[in-house]
């Protein structure tokens, strides 16, 4: 017969057959009769007790019978070979093992590929190191789960309400997003913008797939009015069991594993659009004239009047209490910037920084430590932050000292070291700190248009 080649089973040659070529892909060879050219197995084990030209497995072991005649090579590329007594390899025997200590090496892969890739299922009960893996993402969505309650509520609010639109948002992000990384690195932009994004992205899938096992562990107390399956932690461990049992079922674990991950980033952009949406200004309040109640025409609210002479020496002399436009009252009545109107203005920043950066490297660091320092210490914000009207203060309303300046700086570091969470923080957390923020101290204030920055 000519060539047999096979796709997820065994290749079969019995004594009294012969064959040009014996392919195996995904599954092993068992050869006992003669093939004139070679064995080869992909992602399987090479069982020959017939002759052959070579014998080559790729990710599996060679096994060689007593009957077994080889009239060149034998090679087994992350594997083994062994050799019964009696058999026959007149060229040379060339096993290459990459096994790594702590991994699961060739042979491992080989065999999760068989178990788990070909059948189109994330899990596999014969699979004992992808449990493991497993047991690990478990563990760190637990820790998310307790750490982040309120960004994975906010994502399950979104599940509830609108669960058509946060998977097409997810289909729609999950395209989009990889064309969008590359117009950004066209155009130059991805230099500066792409490790947030990234992060962000990261970041928000991790809260989406937590909220979505909680959303799936909730499903039956939200269908038979359950109570006590309510409970975040209850639902994530009901889901993440839901879970690991449809990972097990061939393609429809891939299914369930592509749908779940697509519909648990679409829940986390929904998250974020709808944070973005309540923090914008509330139109203004229209209210009666003093004609009376109900009397004359509706007119505009005044906004508040800030006095910038007061943000001086004299703020607040012979008083005792802070003027109208002194930080502290400032800290009070004005609103504190998004995460999207500061990630504005320190993309304005870091586009200032560009080229330093680029020539400095490593050095360029503390360029940027420099920058940021002071002005922060001399003006109380960037010139990101003069463009958006941003105003850096003390918790207790105070200016920053070039020290409480440094402090933010170096913590600043830390915030992005950690995969950026510290300036992604900014977008759940209630005060809008970030942790470099939490740590020094200060927070990040809009200051009415009317208020010329400059000046304080």
């Amino acid at each position: 017969m000519g060539a047999v080649v096979t796709f997820g089973k065994p290749a079969e040659l019995r004594a009294e057959e012969s064959a040009e070529t014996v392919l195996a892909i995904g599954a092993s060879a068992n050869v006992e009769g003669d093939v004139e050219q070679a064995v080869v197995a992909i992602f399987g084990d090479v069982h020959l007790d017939g002759r052959a030209r070579e014998v080559v497995a790729m990710m599996g072991n060679v096994s060689l019978g007593s009957n077994a005649v080889v009239r060149r090579d034998v090679v087994a590329f992350g594997g083994r070979v062994e050799v019964a007594d009696g058999a026959q390899v007149r060229g040379r025997i060339q096993p290459v093992d990459f096994d790594l200590p702590g991994l699961p090496g060739f042979e491992g892969l080989a065999h999760w590929l068989r178990e788990c890739v070909f059948l189109l299922r994330p899990l596999s009960l014969n699979v004992l190191w992808v449990w493991v893996a497993m047991g690990v993402f478990a563990l760190l969505y637990f820790l998310v789960a307790l750490a982040f309650p309120r960004p994975v509520r906010l994502c399950v609010e979104e599940l509830t309400h609108r669960p058509a639109t946060t998977f097409f948002v997810g289909l729609l992000a999950t395209v989009g997003g990889p064309v969008l990384f590359l117009v950004l690195l066209l155009t130059g932009i991805g230099i500066v913008v792409i490790p947030f994004l990234l992060a962000a992205v990261f970041f928000g899938a991790l809260v989406g797939k937590v909220a979505m096992l909680q959303y799936i562990g909730g499903a039956p107390g939200r269908g038979f009015g359950f109570d006590a399956l309510n409970n975040p932690i209850l639902s994530f461990v009901l889901g993440t069991v839901l879970m690991l049992v449809l990972y097990l079922v061939p393609v429809v674990g891939f299914l369930a594993y592509a749908v779940f991950s697509v519909w648990g980033l679409g829940a986390a952009v929904m998250a974020v659009f709808t944070g973005i949406s309540r923090e914008r200004p509330r139109p203004p309040t229209l209210g009666p004239t003093s004609g009376g109640p109900g009397g004359g025409i509706a007119q505009e609210e005044v906004p508040p009047v800030y006095s910038t002479s007061a943000f001086g020496a004299e703020a607040g002399q012979g008083s005792g209490v802070a003027s109208p436009g002194s930080f502290a009252n400032l800290a009070v009545v004005a609103p504190r910037a998004g995460f999207w109107e500061r990630m504005g203005a320190a993309f304005l920043d870091l586009a200032l920084l560009a080229i330093p950066l680029a020539v400095l490297g490593g050095w360029g660091l503390f360029v940027a430590l420099a920058y940021f320092a002071g002005m922060w210490a001399w003006k109380g914000t960037t010139v990101g932050g003069i463009v958006l009207n941003h105003k850096i203060v003390r918790e207790d309303g105070s200016a920053m000292t070039f020290l409480d300046a440094l402090i933010r700086g170096l913590a600043s570091l830390f915030s992005a070291v950690v995969f950026f969470l510290g300036f992604l923080w900014i977008g759940w957390d209630r005060e809008k700190q970030g942790w470099h923020d939490k740590i020094a101290g200060t927070y990040v204030l809009r200051l009415p248009r009317s208020t010329p920055l400059l000046c304080l």
